[in-house]
């Protein structure tokens, strides 16, 4: 599995390999454990809603899998990246 990482910004993307492993974990903590400075104030606590990809989604919020099973096509947009 992949996750393709868009930045608006930049206009850069970014090919993320998806490992068993990182199907529990949060789409926050995955892009992190990757090397992406995504923000985030409230440490996945769902309140300062800084981390928010595709323009209404907490990445904080939704596991890897369940991201996948949304988006099959495993682009994730991040607007400031």
């Amino acid at each position: 599995m992949q996750i393709t990482l868009k930045g608006k910004a930049s206009q850069k993307e970014f090919q993320l390999l998806v490992e068993p492993k990182h199907l529990d974990m949060s789409l926050l903590d995955f892009l992190r454990a990757q090397g992406f400075p995504v923000a985030s104030s409230c440490s996945g606590a769902e309140v300062c809603r800084k981390c928010i990809i595709q323009n209404e989604i907490l990445s904080c919020a939704v596991s890897v899998s369940d991201f996948l099973k949304e988006y099959p096509d495993g682009i994730v947009v991040i607007d400031y990246l």
